[in-house]
């Protein structure tokens, strides 16, 4: 313990004053840059250039870089551009993103060579391509610098600033060497209008795809960049092509919700087989995510008539999901809100199922009937009970839901109600006519329902009501047998 104790002294103490760790522990080039960067904040600079030259036998990209700056400034070694340009070149190599943008400026400066804007650009860009902050705004400034003002002939050869033809360089093939992205596509995906108009008057090619086939627009598209959007539009760029999954630009500012951009591509498309299709298929996906602004625009730049399996399929989901204004939408364009579905399914029905009351109530003031049944039976008014919406099962009886609708099995609404313990709804069902004493295909009676479930409150105003206690179920069960079997013996006293 004490012979541990001590070497960790000794490593700490050496770590500290920039020498290299005691024999033994071996270094990984990770903690070794670590150590040199402990070296460089404590001034260390004499130190910090001994660990990074024995780091950088390794080829170690950071060493390479952190060794190129030290050069550079002069601080622990003596001051060498050339050095330091060599360095940072092996670093970039490597593809050290904050050395390739270094790099970058030594070519534009000419600090340790000779001053070559192509290769300075080039270095910059892939900086760029893999997001640096810093070279991004570099690239764009040089690119707007080269076409702030007309030159002639004989100023674009001897001027030193990037040209059309290195902007051209840039875009076929740096920044598109790994993504495809062109320097067109970086500027719409970070919406850098500036940037994008220099690039446009440049007349670069506007509809170039990148490696997973998209271009420009569609990368705006998707950040919901609305300017840049706008321009791109206003230069001509397609809004048809499509990726290599299919998606066109609509698809992708559909996808993210991007309703602005969305209504901008919209407008500027004429109709086409591809694109009526493919905003038919984002419709569905809008409707079903309930995304009701962006499915609204769709909708209003397809054609109708859809078939009946469509038609379907897009109501009965934007009823449960969607907006008012989105149903207004579809029966404006004569789509029936009186529509059933092939299970005999309402769209009151359908927006019970999930409790959107405010769709019920929309449906319910057109004068869609509330009172349709399924094909097994079940009614709006017994799919709001059972669901537990008794907010809505009341709206629905308000409005003239008929109560002794029964299903296959024999169920009422009333039957519903004391099995799930609403008291609220008993006492509606019985005031609108409900028939106390309907029994299910099993024999069962709102009565013995509530004695099996133990609904005090609701047993005791069945009773009130005139339910008959003596009737049996199948099983030759009545109410009282029932509650004694279910452990609630104290409703019994009520039958006393």
């Amino acid at each position: 313990m004490v012979r541990n104790k001590n070497f960790l002294i000794k490593t700490v103490l050496a770590i500290s004053i920039g020498f290299s760790v005691p024999v033994g522990m071996a270094q990984t080039p990770d903690e070794s840059i670590q150590q040199a960067e402990t070296a460089i904040r404590q001034r260390d600079y004499v130190g910090a250039a001994e660990i990074l030259s024995k780091a950088s036998l390794s080829e170690n990209a950071k060493a390479y870089y952190l060794l190129a700056t030290l050069y550079r400034s002069g601080r622990g070694v003596q001051k060498n551009d050339k050095k330091a340009f060599g360095l940072m070149y092996s670093a970039a190599e490597l593809e050290l993103v904050e050395a390739q943008y270094s790099l970058g400026k030594l070519f534009l400066s000419g600090r340790g060579t000779d001053v070559n804007r192509e290769e300075g650009a080039k270095w910059v860009a892939r900086a760029a391509e893999a997001g640096h902050p810093k070279a991004t705004i570099l690239l764009a400034k040089l690119i707007q610098t080269n076409h702030a003002k007309k030159r002639t002939s004989a100023q674009q050869e001897t001027d030193n600033k990037i040209s059309q033809s290195e902007v051209h360089k840039i875009q076929k093939s740096d920044i598109s060497e790994k993504h495809g992205w062109t320097v067109l596509m970086e500027a719409a995906r970070r919406g850098q209008d500036k940037m994008l108009k220099q690039l446009i008057s440049a007349d670069v090619q506007l509809d170039v795809q990148d490696q997973q086939g998209r271009t420009a627009i569609m990368h705006a598209a998707q950040t919901g960049a609305q300017n840049t959007l706008a321009l791109l539009v206003e230069a001509g760029a397609k809004t048809g092509i499509q990726d290599r999954n299919g998606n066109t630009a609509i698809a992708y500012a559909a996808n993210a919700d991007n309703v602005s951009g969305l209504k901008l591509l919209l407008s500027a498309s004429p109709h086409s087989s591809i694109i009526d299709a493919s905003v038919l298929e984002l419709l569905e996906k809008a409707v079903i995510a309930g995304r009701s602004e962006t499915a609204l625009e769709l909708l209003r730049y397809l054609t109708p008539p859809l078939d009946k399996s469509q038609q379907g399929f897009l109501l009965s989901n934007a009823v449960r999901k969607c907006s008012v204004s989105v149903l207004n939408e579809f029966f404006a364009k004569g789509y029936s809100p009186d529509f059933i579905d092939e299970a005999g399914r309402s769209l009151i029905w359908h927006a019970i199922a999930v409790g959107n009351a405010t769709n019920v109530s929309y449906l319910i003031r057109l004068g869609v009937s509330a009172d349709k049944a399924d094909k097994q039976g079940m009614s709006p008014l017994m799919v709001a009970l059972t669901v537990g919406h008794f907010d809505i099962a009341a709206t629905i009886l308000r409005a003239g839901s008929q109560p002794n609708t029964y299903s296959k099995s024999g169920n009422t609404a009333l039957l519903i109600a004391a099995r799930k313990g609403s008291l609220e709804m008993i006492t509606a069902l019985l005031d609108a006519g409900a028939d106390i004493d309907h029994r299910n295909k099993f024999g069962y009676s709102a009565l013995m329902l509530a004695a099996q479930t133990g609904h005090k409150e609701i047993f005791s105003t069945l009773l009130d009501a005139g339910a008959d206690a003596g009737l049996r179920n199948k099983k030759r069960e009545r109410a009282r047998d029932i509650a004694i079997a279910a452990g609630f013996q104290d409703l019994t006293k009520l039958l006393d």
